[in-house]
């Protein structure tokens, strides 16, 4: 009996190792702006952030200078307005198991974005933290946050609708940088606190990513199911020996 009780407690034990393992397995997650000012001038669709866990993060534009078509030198570039800000997650949504149906394309039961805030330049502008979306509305297996959207669902006819925007997008004027910080709860990971720094690019592309999440943590558990045929068979043999 002593010896059961050993391999069935070496078996759990490997077993919980394992899956507490596999639950944060995934993480990091990948977190890219997608933005566009109202004119289309301002862009930036590849700043990123890591995504680590529950936590407070921060992610900033980085807007490509222009071009002087004269002089060839570079131009600053601000943004005025915004017809596209979100923030996507990658292989988040897949994670979570969000689902998205023509009706409720966001899926916002999963997990809690919250004390979203939005600074344009130096300048903080309002956010109505009720308005904001998060799912996974394309099916790309991203977790999107929608904060303004002319192709979403938080404008009217593509304009601005006090009723459904979270801001007001005529807010932003002449914003050399766009940040934005919201918390996450609810996923799996450590928390986090830090702002992040958004890595460099030397072009901006879209922040979409529809790359398959092939983590599913069966290897933690097959590794801890191995650990524990082999605590079996150690006391097996041990048994024998005496």
């Amino acid at each position: 009996m002593k010896l059961r009780k050993m391999i069935a407690c070496a078996a759990a034990a490997s077993i919980a190792a394992a899956m507490a393992i596999s639950t944060s397995a995934a993480a990091p997650y990948t977190a890219t702006i997608g933005f566009a000012d109202a004119q289309w001038y301002a862009q930036d669709w590849e700043s990123t952030i890591e995504i680590t866990g529950d936590g407070t993060y921060s992610i900033s534009t980085n807007i490509p200078a222009g071009v002087d078509e004269e002089t060839g030198d570079p131009i600053p570039v601000t943004a005025t307005g915004a017809t596209v800000f979100v923030v996507d997650i990658a292989e988040l949504g897949t994670d979570l198991g969000l689902e998205a149906t023509d009706d409720q394309p966001y899926d916002m039961t999963k997990c809690t974005v919250s004390d979203v805030k939005v600074t344009a330049g130096d300048t903080e502008i309002a956010v109505d933290n009720s308005k904001i979306l998060w799912g996974d509305p394309e099916g790309k297996g991203n977790l999107r946050i929608e904060i303004f959207n002319a192709y979403g669902s938080t404008t009217v006819d593509e304009k601005y609708d006090a009723s459904v925007s979270p801001i007001n997008p005529d807010d932003i004027v002449d914003a050399d940088k766009i940040t934005v910080t919201f918390t996450l709860s609810g996923i799996s990971g450590d928390a986090s606190t830090e702002e992040e720094t958004p890595a460099e690019s030397e072009a901006p592309t879209t922040g979409d990513s529809s790359k398959p999440n092939t983590n599913t943590g069966a290897e933690g558990i097959a590794i801890a199911a191995g650990l524990a045929v082999l605590a079996a068979g150690a006391a097996i043999v041990a048994k024998k020996r005496k």
